[in-house]
């Protein structure tokens, strides 16, 4: 009952069911791009090469004949796919981290703080593109290179919490009792960073989608067969502006 209530009145305002059917959509297509897309991704038609929108090809098709909505619609599926695995990775490193330097204190609190600060001191693409080209393009390596980025935001956020937690008194009846460091921090501990990490989820996964968007253009992490949602807008950009009533620009990143 009282989730049926909090979903009525979150459905109430217009704003929140708007965006919650375009989340709900943007999943879907995510999950089954093949029954949004009228056209194999790869399938090249010999008449249409570089042609503007049309009804049977809404977005044009490529210097290929390959029709850009389907390839667009295949790219949101690796990009989202991306942006969670890198998002995953990145908390739990983070967590890792954070539990710690917060819960056990000196030392290892002073070092790995250190770690995170020297980090921050890096420029996010900077860092993500090093790491790229120390190991090579692919899409495993862009993963780790993103999910190693935003590390030590988590980190950070995680470490406050700790060490508020570690001086509740659960917790020190758990010491008391003489349990172990790692029995505390799994059962006592991280369980009641779940929230916290919930909302430093939500405004960073766009973050991530959004980074890797603009690292597609760099040729570091240019892999010939992959299905890049960047790539495909630009192309769809450049055959559109040909025509007239269009026009579409380039953000620089």
């Amino acid at each position: 009952m009282e989730f049926k209530k909090l979903a009525k009145k979150f459905f109430r305002n217009p704003l929140n069911a708007i965006s919650f059917s375009i989340l709900v959509l943007v999943i879907l297509i995510a999950l089954f791009p093949s029954l949004f897309a009228p056209y194999d991704p790869l399938e090249m038609d010999g008449e249409y090469f570089m042609k503007g929108p049309a009804p049977h090809h809404l977005f044009g098709t490529d210097q290929f004949g390959r029709d850009i909505f389907s390839r667009i619609i295949f790219g949101i599926q690796k990009s989202i796919q991306i942006s969670f695995l890198a998002v995953i990775l990145a908390s739990i490193l983070g967590t890792a981290l954070g539990v710690s330097a917060g819960y056990f204190g000196k030392w290892a609190d002073q070092i790995i703080m250190r770690f995170i600060d020297a980090m921050f001191a890096f420029p996010a693409i900077i860092l993500a593109l090093f790491i790229i080209a120390l190991f090579g393009p692919s899409v495993r390596n862009l993963i780790i290179a993103i999910g190693i980025v935003y590390t030590p935001i988590f980190a950070r956020i995680i470490r406050s919490s700790a060490i508020s937690i570690k001086e509740q008194l659960y917790v020190k009846a758990g010491r008391a009792l003489g349990k172990r460091h790692f029995s505390i921090i799994m059962k006592e501990v991280i369980p009641n960073l779940f929230s916290i990490l919930i909302v430093t989820f939500k405004p960073i996964s766009p973050q991530r989608c959004s980074l890797r968007q603009r690292w597609d253009f760099s040729a570091l992490v240019y892999h010939p067969l992959s299905q890049r949602l960047a790539e495909w807008w630009e192309r769809a950009a450049i055959i559109c502006s040909a025509l007239p009533g269009w026009h579409f620009s380039r953000v620089s990143s």
